[in-house]
């Protein structure tokens, strides 16, 4: 196995259980807050800013970490806690859907809150078996997981990326003109 860089980690991640729990815990918390400040009569500075707690408590507040995916040229590992890791040759799979979850928020939050996006990963493999796993790609991953994927394209490894709405996008770009697709098609011999 080849050396990965921690660039070509990406976390394994999913959906919090216990987040209504972990909200009504902050709301009762922020209102014992409230009360204490309201003796303190700074309580009409502070009390805007309230909601973005649970954001600034954690940018993944959403989402649990279960694991790693590690990505290369040559394989596609997964290590997740408490089960076996495994291990897809890229001449094993057959196709590799890429589903783009991106935050709907305004730039305020892009810019200081969100660290990246999810990907839900499904991983078809030759013995007819399909996987599929949550990733998330941070921010300042994002360059070399285009140019990764660029190198997949290349290889001609089946990939299908979409949004999360089901357009088709390539290298993480959505909303592709007409003539961005023709080269697209030609140069990497893709059938749209």
């Amino acid at each position: 196995m080849q050396q990965i860089s921690d660039d070509m980690r990406f976390r394994l991640i999913k959906k919090r259980k216990t987040f209504y729990f972990r909200i009504l815990i902050l709301f009762l918390v922020g209102l014992a807050f409230y009360t204490w400040l309201l003796e303190n009569k700074i309580a009409y500075l502070i009390i805007p800013f309230i909601p973005i707690i649970p954001l600034l408590i954690s940018p993944y507040f959403f989402y649990k970490y279960i694991g790693e995916v590690e990505l290369d040229e040559n394989q596609l590992s997964v290590i997740s806690r408490g089960n076996e890791p495994q291990t897809f040759l890229l001449n094993d799979i057959v196709r590799i859907n890429l589903i783009y979850d991106r935050q709907k928020t305004n730039a305020f939050f892009n810019r200081f809150i969100v660290k990246g996006f999810v990907i839900k990963l499904e991983v078809e493999s030759k013995e007819n078996t399909a996987s599929e796993y949550n990733i998330l790609l941070k921010k300042n991953q994002r360059e070399q997981f285009i140019e990764l994927l660029e190198k997949l394209y290349k290889s001609g490894v089946r990939i299908n990326e979409r949004d999360e709405l089901g357009a088709k996008c390539f290298l993480l770009k959505g909303n592709l003109s007409y003539k961005e697709i023709q080269e697209i098609k030609s140069k990497y011999n893709l059938s749209w």
